[in-house]
């Protein structure tokens, strides 16, 4: 996740990487997102203070694609 997220590589280049094609890697970043847990009172930082909340429905659409 940290690849995605903090590096901002692509789903591509983290397959390669990871010794997996691209496809694997979407599915184990799917697995991976299952088991999160959002904490019930986050630290917003200042650009994510005005974002509007997603509800849990939303969220695990999300996840899903």
């Amino acid at each position: 996740m940290s690849y995605r997220y903090l590096q901002g590589r692509t789903w591509e280049d983290i397959g390669t990487v990871l010794y997996v094609d691209e496809r694997t890697a979407r599915r184990w970043h799917g697995r991976a997102l299952l088991h999160v847990v959002m904490p019930d009172d986050p630290i917003l930082l200042p650009s994510q203070q005005f974002r509007p909340k997603m509800s849990e429905n939303v969220h695990h659409q999300l996840i899903l694609i």
